[in-house]
């Protein structure tokens, strides 16, 4: 739920960001659903991710609690998972 929650106060003006979904505001980022069903995604990978900058983004810093609760819902987003 935090996941989800920061999701969509922090990263839901550019990212689609809720179950269903598919197409985010700004047109050149993938949904969080889409990124889940990356083959081979893991909270690894999203941590990364979530700790890299974005050239056309504000250069916002996840604690590491936040990224990992922001990859634990972007992970329930897969196929087949109960996502909130």
């Amino acid at each position: 739920k935090k996941g989800a929650a920061l999701a969509l106060s922090v990263c839901a003006q550019c990212y689609a960001v809720r179950v269903g979904q598919s197409r985010s505001p700004n047109k050149m980022a993938p949904s969080f659903a889409s990124v889940a069903a990356t083959p081979g995604m893991t909270a690894t990978a999203l941590g990364v991710w979530l700790q890299s900058s974005h050239p056309t983004m504000p250069n916002f810093i996840f604690t590491l609690d936040e990224r990992h609760d922001v990859a634990a819902y972007i992970l329930s987003l897969k196929a087949g998972s109960s996502a909130m």
